[in-house]
């Protein structure tokens, strides 16, 4: 039996629910919904979970002792990253599907154009910065003392700022050719109508979305081979502690970008192969359960620092316990000046 779906574009913007009677056969309809709607229900799990983690990692990375690693930078600027992709793109999606408000009350072009440029942006600034991270370990590990000169906090600095600028650039082209579709469903797209819109999407796709996989992967490829090369000094020099912690860092950014590699192929490989292939009912929910593999990612990473880095787990620890000790103390202070006001008051009564 064949059956007509309406089109979910590339950023998971996805057709809204209550416009599909009459596109498909009732069985169909109600077998693709039911689907459909436990993949995104998935997403609230994820955005709940990644919304905690990534405040948590706020909360060590803005700590004073963190602000001199280089690391650092890269690692606050991956965590606002990953709290973008967890609204901009997820929360988002599922927003649009649970029909919670009308589509046609906010459904417009400035919706479409904002949603998508800001979904796209975030997402591959996110995925970029894992690519910086693994850099500057190769660097470490390559060359420790010339590390020392090119791995510093204000170069970090200075690669963040320019990257996100080449990150937002390219994606200005959602501001021109991304409509809302609402004549037959509720979705943002390109603009159907122009030849030119589709094909700036796949370039941008290509070159800024899809390349960063494969430098990822490069990257992680050298650093295991220059950890495990005889004649490479294995990490940083200087006391046993340092090279202790060094090598601690190295294993956690690894396995911060095999998790990058393992949750992102399958969303990019799907992607680009929808670009060319009819769209089954098959590829259209291995798409949006890819797309749960890859909200994984950007929510995992805490984990992955709280298991391998007892540096992150003991600034933790200390910021959390010291703040609840301020809060006792402000509950204290807050007991005793109302004792004081007590005492004050029976004073004066017994005086007067």
């Amino acid at each position: 039996m064949t059956s007509t779906f309406p089109r979910f574009d590339d950023n998971l913007t996805t057709a809204s629910p209550t416009n599909w009677t009459g596109l498909i056969d009732a069985d169909d309809d109600v077998w693709l919904r039911s689907v459909l709607y436990n993949i995104r229900m998935c997403f609230v799990p994820i955005i709940v979970g990644g919304t905690i983690t990534n405040v948590l990692n706020l909360v060590v990375l803005t700590k004073r002792e963190m602000r001199y690693l280089s690391t650092s930078v890269y690692l606050l600027s991956l965590a606002v990253a990953d709290f973008g992709v967890m609204y901009f793109e997820l929360f988002r999606v599922w927003f649009e599907w649970m029909d919670f408000v009308r589509p046609a009350v906010y459904f417009t072009d400035i919706y479409c154009k904002f949603a998508n440029y800001l979904n796209g942006v975030t997402r591959d600034f996110s995925n970029w910065l894992v690519a910086c991270l693994t850099l500057e370990r190769v660097i470490m590990v390559a060359n420790p003392y010339g590390a020392r000169r090119l791995c510093t906090v204000a170069r970090a600095r200075t690669i963040t700022f320019t990257l996100f600028l080449c990150i937002c650039v390219p994606h200005c082209h959602q501001f021109f050719f991304s409509v809302a579709q609402k004549h037959t469903w509720w979705v943002c797209w390109e603009d159907p109508s122009s030849r030119v819109a589709p094909i700036i999407a796949a370039i941008v796709e290509l070159s800024v979305g899809y390349v960063v996989v494969v430098v990822v992967f490069v990257l992680n490829i050298s650093l295991v081979l220059l950890i495990y090369a005889k004649n490479i000094p294995r990490l940083g020099v200087g006391a046993q502690g340092g090279g202790v912690r060094q090598r601690r860092l190295t294993r956690t950014l690894l396995i911060i970008a095999v998790v990058f590699i393992v949750c992102e192929t399958p969303r990019i490989i799907l992607s680009f192969l929808c670009k060319f292939v009819h769209r089954t009912v098959v590829i259209r929910i291995v798409l949006n359960a890819s797309y749960v593999i890859s909200g994984v990612n950007h929510a995992s990473n805490f984990i992955v620092y709280i298991v391998c880095s007892p540096r992150f787990r003991s600034i933790l620890l200390d910021t959390l316990r010291r703040r609840r000790r301020e809060r006792r103390g402000r509950t204290n202070s807050g007991w005793q000046v109302r004792v004081a006001a007590t005492g004050r008051r029976k004073l004066c009564d017994c005086a007067c």
